[in-house]
This record gives structure tokens, C-alpha cells and sequence, in this order.
């Protein structure tokens, strides 16, 4: 039950303390935003994840701060506000190596759509050729479904898409 969900998170939030350390107030901050996400509220859920990357700086921990990135670029580009998330985009591109995330296929394909819907078309085709490096046996099927839509949208900016759909006719 969605509401119930929503109120041990927020009780959890109040409850912890950012001094107690461990990043647990931050881990509630990014799962409220995820859940916000999921629900279309874009605008909340951009509250949220701001407050965590604030939080976050004071931890070591990259992966945390990759997701929040995440979250923010999937706000910024739902918002139609694109532009504004490319220093996010180019902040998590960098932390990809860093984080080792085996998630990376699908978080590039994000970035590439974020790219594109601000017309940053040569860093959505750096973007969607980093995913496909990183394309493997491993890949689970919704993150190589996030390229498949990235590559469409990246063929239909540069005026090939009618040659990539033929075959799907």
C-alpha cells in the first residue's frame, strides 16, 4: 500500500539523524524520490534528491550519489528541462568507472535520452556507444530495452530512423 509505504518512510526520515552518520537519512531521501518517481511527481521527488546529493557530499560513498544523480536526471528530462541536467549527466558519466555499476547499460541509454531531448546530439551518440561497450551476457533485459528506445530516438534525430524501423514493418 502506496500511502502506508510513503508514511514509515517519511517517519523513518524524521526519525534518523544526518549526525548519527552512515548515510541512512540519505538512503530514505533517495528511496522517498524513487517512490515519488514512480508516481510521476516530478517536482517532489526533485526535492528529495537535491536534498540527498547536499547530504551525500559528506560521504565516500559513489554509488549512492550515482543513483541520486540518476533520479535527477530522470526528473530534469520528465520536467522538460533536459538542458539543465546535462552537468548531472556529465558528473555520472564520470562516476560510471568509478562506481563499477552493472547497471551502466541502462543508465547511459538515460543519459543518451537526456542528451537528445536537449539537443546535445554528439554526446547521446558518445553516450549510446559507452552502453553498447558495456553491453554483456549480464545485461538484463529492461536495461537493454533502454538502449533499444535510446538508439531509436538517436536514429530519429539524425534522420535515420525510417532505415532502422524497415525491418520492423
Amino acid at each position: 500500500d502506496s500511502p502506508e509505504a510513503f508514511a514509515y518512510l517519511y517517519q523513518a526520515l524524521r526519525e534518523s539523524h544526518a549526525a548519527r552518520g552512515h548515510g541512512f537519512d540519505v538512503v530514505l531521501l533517495c528511496n522517498i524520490a524513487h517512490e515519488l518517481l514512480q508516481l510521476g511527481d516530478y517536482y517532489e521527488a526533485l526535492k528529495y534528491v537535491d536534498e540527498g546529493i547536499k547530504r551525500c557530499t559528506r560521504m565516500a560513498n559513489n554509488h549512492l550519489l550515482a543513483v541520486l544523480l540518476l533520479n535527477r536526471v530522470i526528473c530534469l528530462t520528465d520536467l522538460d528541462l533536459a538542458a539543465e541536467a546535462m552537468d548531472e549527466v556529465r558528473r555520472l558519466t564520470a562516476l560510471i568507472g568509478e562506481t563499477g555499476r552493472a547497471d551502466s547499460v541502462e543508465i547511459c541509454a538515460v543519459m543518451a535520452l537526456a542528451a537528445l531531448r536537449a539537443g546535445l546530439v554528439d554526446e547521446a551518440v558518445k553516450l549510446v556507444a559507452i552502453a553498447d561497450d558495456a553491453l554483456s551476457e549480464e545485461t538484463l533485459a529492461e536495461e537493454a530495452l533502454a538502449l533499444i528506445v535510446a538508439r531509436a530516438e538517436l536514429l530519429r534525430a539524425t534522420l535515420q530512423f525510417p532505415t532502422f524501423a524497415a525491418p520492423l514493418a
